[in-house]
């Protein structure tokens, strides 16, 4: 899961005169993350975190990963009674196609 936490050369050039462009500063942003994972451990930007929490800058997106991840299943019932299914299962094909609708306001 990738979460954007900046702006700038990560997505594009600002189509903003410079007069209206963001400002930088010197200034490390940093938060306390916390990750938990039934199913496996979460690595933030690559690291394993130190029980389930690391300090990150936010300067680049937040990377969260947990490799030994493991598929799980749930069972329920549907609103008309019937037995569900559900299984979270990796995708073999990350660069398929997406069929998706989106909706700005």
């Amino acid at each position: 899961m990738r979460i954007p936490v900046t702006v700038g050369a990560i997505f594009g050039r600002s189509p903003l005169l410079d007069s209206d462009d963001l400002v930088h500063s010197s200034v490390v942003h940093e938060a306390r993350l916390t990750v938990s994972s039934d199913a496996g451990t979460p690595q933030v930007r690559g690291t394993t975190l130190l029980d389930g929490a690391a300090r990150i800058t936010l300067d680049r997106p937040i990377d969260v990963m947990v490799p030994d991840w493991t598929p799980l299943t749930f069972y329920g019932l549907s609103a008309d009674g019937r037995r569900v299914k559900l299984q979270n299962l990796p995708s073999h094909d990350a660069d398929a196609d997406l069929n998706a609708e989106w909706v700005l306001d």
